[in-house]
């Protein structure tokens, strides 16, 4: 709608029971309490993730990669058919509405 010739959506996935989501992340994802920032202290490449104190796998959320987009708040928790759908009726109501 705004000019934009495609769009990332890995992020909206992570809410679907399919994705194999550590259940802390699947949790911090849901809670939408956190804020995102981008790092390369995971990979060493700038990626975006919710914002913890750092990466060691000890079990706590506060030692894992939890990758996030900006928008992870409006996630919504349903399988990835639905997902897809819902996001292809949502774009076409929207076009339809612009035009």
């Amino acid at each position: 709608m705004l000019g934009a010739s495609a769009v990332q959506l890995g992020t909206a996935f992570l809410s679907c029971p399919q994705a194999s989501v550590h259940p802390r992340h699947r949790q911090a994802l849901t809670e939408g309490a956190r804020a995102t920032l981008v790092t390369a202290a995971f990979t060493g490449r700038p990626a975006r993730a919710l914002a913890n104190r750092y990466a060691a796998a000890r079990g706590s959320s506060e030692f894992m990669a939890m990758w996030a987009g900006q928008a992870y708040r409006l996630n919504r928790a349903m399988p990835a058919a639905e997902l897809v759908a819902t996001l292809a009726r949502e774009a076409m109501a929207r076009i339809a509405s612009a035009v």
